[in-house]
């Protein structure tokens, strides 16, 4: 990362389009038939959210584009080790999460198949925070996907993270919940970033969640926090959660025409051993200039059950000064970014759907109210200008052997909400299928 070539653009938005949720991966299995395949997803806002893929075949120099007519919102594509390429998204109204796959290198993508309808509670503050989805996988090919969901709860009255499990992306498992706390607790989750190691399988998958939460969800003057927890034999025991951000008022975060926004951006990915969180926290601001930033956290993952201990770091953005935040780890710069237990699977039609709230998620970009400044001026090389190449842009067909797949509502057992216990505790004896 010390020096970069010049940009390459895989796509150009032209007349109304409008590029948004841009996702990238690339098949790093040596066992695939693909194997050095990058593939882009992303949504153009301008013509209701419609799917756009890209694949690259020659290390990112020249992208071939392609739709298959999915509308969609925040797909991620993840590679099993044999090549096939799932994409877990939400559709474009956010009221379900949809998958749809490549068999052939992204030759050709077949149309969506339905995972789960999502029902979720509107968040209080003011929050911009839409049910979109974070998915991951495992060294054996199984995709996890996840979202912030309201079914367990009694009266929809605040939201879980939940999860649905698939290991060739048409079928997909019963949706089951995270336990960070009861389904009785006070507390909000929210945004999810989700990770698995993918040296892992099996009983010994290792797991790890960020997220962000409000402890009371009927708060007024709301505190927002991130918290996390990890798994280190495929969910049948969790750490206890942790705060590793926050509290910090809402009041503090960028206020846009969509609300205060933390910006979707939530992640996790686990390197080494390590679960290596990426989120939005902030101090506050300095009369109309904010203090908000994107920060990391080196965290071990528990091989034995034990809560890991939290060191955070953090660096503003370029769009925002900082000072020194004022929440309890210890912070250094870093501007990283990165990209359960089910019960046997199950198929239900997706026309059993019911009523969500609309989603907050237009389509085009929020206005920011925000009087915040930039101290930082971009460093970018006048010569690094960016080659597009129209000549290699392609579109490829597109077929659909798929069907939708069914699915029914099986809670897990509750566990307690307490960050200052430095316990395991049981989710299922059987882990995540």
């Amino acid at each position: 990362g010390n020096s970069w070539l010049s940009p390459v653009f895989a796509s150009v938005a032209t007349g109304l389009q409008n590029y948004d949720k841009d996702w990238i991966v690339c098949d790093n299995w040596r066992q695939s038939p693909y194997f050095g395949n990058c593939y882009i997803q992303w949504d153009d806002m301008g013509n209701g959210n419609l799917l756009m893929m890209a694949t690259s075949t020659d290390g990112g120099l020249t992208w071939m584009v392609a739709t298959n007519g999915v509308t969609c919102i925040g797909g991620q594509p993840l590679v099993q080790p044999n090549g096939v390429v799932i994409v877990p998204s939400a559709d474009a109204s956010e009221n379900s999460i949809i998958a749809w796959r490549s068999t052939d290198g992204g030759k050709t993508w077949t149309t969506a198949v339905f995972v789960s309808y999502v029902k979720r509670s509107e968040v209080a503050g003011n929050m911009r925070a839409d049910s979109l989805p974070s998915a991951s996988i495992d060294g054996a090919g199984r995709v996890i996907v996840t979202w912030q969901d309201c079914r367990f709860r009694a009266n929809c009255y605040t939201n879980d993270i939940v999860y649905s499990s698939s290991t060739d992306g048409v079928t997909w498992s019963a949706v089951a919940r995270f336990p960070i706390d009861s389904v009785t607790s006070t507390a909000d989750h929210f945004i999810p970033g989700f990770a698995m190691d993918p040296t892992t399988s099996g009983s010994r998958t290792v797991m790890a969640l960020t997220y962000y939460y409000f402890p009371n969800s009927a708060c007024t003057n709301c505190n927002l926090s991130v918290g996390f927890i990890s798994s280190a034999d495929n969910g049948a025991t969790w750490t206890s959660p942790i705060t590793i951000a926050g509290p910090f008022s809402v009041d503090w975060i960028a206020d846009t025409g969509l609300g205060r926004m933390v910006g979707d951006y939530i992640t996790t990915s686990i390197s080494g051993g390590k679960a290596i969180p990426i989120f939005t926290s902030a101090t506050a601001p300095s009369g109309s200039t904010l203090h908000q930033s994107l920060c990391t956290s080196d965290m071990p993952i528990p091989l034995t059950g034990v809560s890991p201990t939290a060191k955070t770091t953090s660096k503003p953005t370029s769009v925002f000064t900082s000072n020194k935040p004022s929440l309890k780890p210890s912070f250094k710069p870093s501007l990283k970014t990165s990209f359960k237990p089910s019960s046997k699977t199950v198929t239900s039609k997706s026309s059993t759907q019911p009523t969500s709230k609309p989603s907050k998620h237009p389509s085009k970009k929020p206005t920011i109210k925000s009087t915040s400044k930039s101290t930082t001026k971009p460093s970018v090389k006048p010569s690094l200008k960016p080659t597009v190449n129209t000549a290699q842009v392609k579109t490829p067909s597109f077929k659909s052997t798929t069907k939708p797949s069914k699915l029914s509502t099986i809670p897990t057992t509750a566990k307690t909400f307490n960050p200052s216990t430095i316990k395991p505790t049981l989710s299922s004896t059987a882990g995540i299928h």
